[in-house]
């Protein structure tokens, strides 16, 4: 096994490691410090699409840890990337949180009711019946559903 000094990139979840609800863990603070004196790469990564990186940010800034949005990989982020590298996709139907939505436009999606390219479904805070009968009903309307293979 390697000793922590020779481990060269940290990739780390956020929620439950570094802090848990508003609370930072002891030692992460301690932690990241370490890291970033010791001149180590780090990605802090989250599987919560309900807020973006700059949300992310700010938390993290709140409860003592200072980095920029380009340490933070969300799984919105990760998804905007793999459509935009896999699919042509453009017109999206979503059932997806107001924060995830918004970074799907940014980043030039088009967020749609009817005629979608594809079906984008996340954790949903905001999820209704009607957003999920919709998401359902769709793909029997004649759309594609695009599967990932590994």
């Amino acid at each position: 096994m390697k000793k922590i000094e020779e481990i060269q990139c940290f990739l780390l979840d956020m929620d439950g490691t570094i802090y848990l609800g508003n609370r930072i863990i002891p030692g992460a603070i301690e932690f990241i410090n370490y890291l970033k004196s010791s001149n180590r790469k780090f990605l802090f990564f989250t599987n919560n699409p309900t807020k973006d990186a700059e949300q992310y940010q700010k938390k993290l800034e709140r409860l003592g840890i200072q980095v920029s949005k380009e340490h933070i990989l969300t799984s919105g982020m990760a998804t905007i990337e793999f459509l935009k590298r896999n699919t042509h996709y453009k017109n999206l139907f979503t059932v997806a949180p107001p924060s995830f939505e918004k970074e799907l436009i940014r980043a030039g999606f088009n967020l749609v009711q009817e005629n979608p390219d594809a079906v984008l479904i996340s954790f949903d805070i905001t999820l209704t019946y009607e957003k999920l009968k919709k998401s359902d009903t769709l793909p029997l309307a004649g759309l594609t559903l695009y599967r990932y293979k590994s």
